[in-house]
């Protein structure tokens, strides 16, 4: 005689199924990771984007791999419909904005995105630079004196920039000093302008003020009067700069991950804001010995030093 089994087995039996039903479900997500190109710095920042997703699978293209601009990229990306997509650089973005309206994008490593456009409902990202709070505190740490900033600026590339600074300033109890420029030509004497006023100068990318021609004046001026640069590159302090506290890439990818995880929990990419990167320092240690600035063995340890 056969036993009938009890509604409660059957109950165990289903829970049991249903939950390997979700597993394999969950298991079954994947990013696309879209790169522009394999340089260094993308694939720091993709060594922090693994880190923070995880066991979410990802398939891995190259544009520059591409035999047609990234177009057999884009056509398999669609067939595969992945959970989301991670942008990698300008290129890798406008192409995946332009040609994947369906699927959500997250973009990272590229530089001025609000210039390209880039928001919508179904797309979000991270910026490509430390706000002028955190340079700026952090420039105050590693240097205790310092009671004045000074800075050149064309008010149509970086009006916002200097109103976070000059806002970061009056917190910390510096004096900010600030000089407009229109044009290349007026950048001498803008510079020439903050000498004795200030104790450091804050260098910004614009492009207006920041020339080959400009930085090696500046550069010269600085050392004349002995005047400390304070930069937004490991590039500037390798030039001359004292100090820079700048992007750190694993950052911007640990940051992209953590918006990718939002995505893939529910959340419109069109409500996440612009993501800002952690930074980190560089100093230029035969600079400090010139300048006759002491930099702590604390910012040593956490810098890339330069000397």
């Amino acid at each position: 005689m056969k036993r009938k089994s009890s509604p409660f087995v059957w109950t165990i039996i289903f829970l049991v199924l249903l939950s390997g039903f979700i597993a394999r479900e969950a298991s079954a997500e994947k990013v696309a990771v879209l790169k522009s190109a394999d340089i260094a710095a993308y694939n720091q920042a993709l060594a922090g984007f693994a880190k923070e997703i995880g066991s979410i699978g990802t398939d891995t293209y190259n544009i520059e791999d591409s035999p047609t601009g990234g177009k057999d990229i884009i056509d398999k990306i669609k067939q595969t419909k992945p959970s989301a997509i991670l942008a990698v650089g300008k290129k890798a973005t406008e192409i995946a904005n332009t040609e994947i309206p369906d699927i959500p994008i997250v973009f990272c490593m590229v530089i001025e995105p609000e210039k390209l456009g880039l928001k919508g409902n179904n797309i979000a990202g991270v910026g490509m630079e430390v706000s002028p709070e955190k340079q700026i505190s952090n420039f105050k740490s590693a240097l205790p004196s310092l009671k004045s900033i000074g800075v050149v600026y064309n008010p149509e590339n970086s009006s916002q920039r200097v109103k976070e600074g000059r806002g970061a300033c009056q917190r910390l109890g510096i004096k900010f000093a600030e000089i407009t420029v229109s044009a290349p030509k007026e950048v001498p004497d803008a510079f020439r302008g903050l000498v004795g006023l200030v104790d450091a100068i804050w260098l910004l990318p614009d492009t207006t003020v920041l020339t080959k021609a400009s930085f090696s004046f500046i550069l010269k001026t600085a050392m004349e009067e002995k005047i400390p640069l304070l930069g937004f590159s490991e590039s500037l302090v390798k030039g001359g700069a004292l100090m820079s506290f700048a992007v750190d890439y694993r950052s911007v990818g640990e940051l992209a991950g953590s918006l990718v995880k939002k995505i893939l929990a529910g959340t419109a990419p069109g409500t996440l804001a612009l993501a800002s990167p952690g930074g980190e320092f560089a100093v230029n240690l035969n600079i400090a010995d010139f300048l006759g600035i002491k930099i702590a063995e604390e910012i040593k340890r956490k810098a890339k030093v330069i000397d």
